[in-house]
């Protein structure tokens, strides 16, 4: 048992390799029979794996081991007829396809994630899949579609009494009015997300996006505050590194926004030093965008 999730995810590095290999091994045809994982056959190593790693490749952004694990539990359960296993694994690819920028890509993979849900009355897992699609929804510049799917899935999950769902569901709603000129509408749903929000991820994202709001309407005093008070909150746990190069990334151009040109380089290079380590990790070449018109 770890103490910490700063003593969990060392190991989880450490043993990852081992864990795909062990998963490649079982994925054979001779392991689809027996009962000896916990009444399921060893060839659901994958799946099962995949579903506990979920939190972590979350927090350290393991794109290429989570694919690899995911192409297995498609293989296997494509061949075993296993449509929640299809789903998983869809579900897992469109939001790393989301993650890397590939709006379009991840919705297509989400839409059959949460149909393939549905289908065998996995209601759950379907709208916590959905909250990935609002997200890639709006990368995607579906925004009035975003706000629909956001706004529908709320209804079913408070119907549901799946409260935990809507911080990250109203952020990004949020977000998707904000980038429709909604300025009241957004600015009041972020304001009522951040003072509810019962954990650190959720209280980081709300306070990012309320400093995007601020640099939005020119209020850099404010979009400055709520970005330290984002990179603070993002301080408390172990967080994704792409969200903290964001947070530094919209500091930056707050900082920019009062003149202060010096502390906004600093800033830049933190983030873009985040994104270095991360793009030769993954081999990947993800930037973080920030409106040129807030570099004023």
């Amino acid at each position: 048992m770890f103490a910490s999730a700063d003593e969990a995810l060392p190991w989880v590095d450490e043993v990852l390799e081992d864990v795909i290999a062990l998963a490649r091994q079982l994925a054979a045809p001779a392991h689809d029979a027996g009962d000896e994982l916990a009444g399921r056959p060893l060839s659901a190593f994958a799946l099962e794996s995949v579903r506990a790693l979920e939190s972590y490749f979350g927090t350290r952004l393991s794109w290429r081991a989570q694919r690899r694990l995911c192409e297995i539990v498609l293989e296997v359960g494509e061949r075993r007829g296993d449509r929640f296993a299809r789903a998983v694994a869809y579900g897992q690819l469109g939001k790393v396809a989301g993650q890397q920028g590939d709006g379009i890509r991840g919705v297509e993979l989400l839409h059959r994630g949460i149909e393939l849900c549905r289908s065998v009355g996995e209601r759950t897992e379907a709208l916590a899949m959905t909250l990935n699609l609002v997200p890639c929804l709006g990368s995607s510049g579906k925004l009035a579609e975003a706000v629909e799917v956001a706004e529908r899935t709320l209804q079913e999950a408070r119907a549901a009494g799946i409260d935990e769902f809507r911080p990250q569901l109203v952020n990004n709603l949020a977000r998707c009015h904000l980038f429709l000129g909604h300025h009241a509408t957004a600015f009041d749903l972020l304001t009522g997300n951040y003072e509810t929000a019962p954990l650190p991820y959720e209280r980081t994202i709300a306070a990012g996006v309320l400093a995007e709001y601020h640099l939005e309407v020119g209020e850099f005093e404010e979009a400055a505050l709520w970005s330290r008070r984002a990179l603070g909150h993002a301080a408390e746990q172990p967080f994704d590194p792409f969200v903290v190069a964001q947070q530094r990334t919209w500091l930056a151009a707050a900082l920019r926004g009062l003149g202060r040109e010096d502390a906004a380089r600093a800033e830049e290079a933190r983030a873009e030093g985040i994104l270095q380590d991360l793009n030769s990790r993954e081999n990947m070449h993800l930037r973080v965008r920030v409106e040129e018109k807030y570099a004023i």
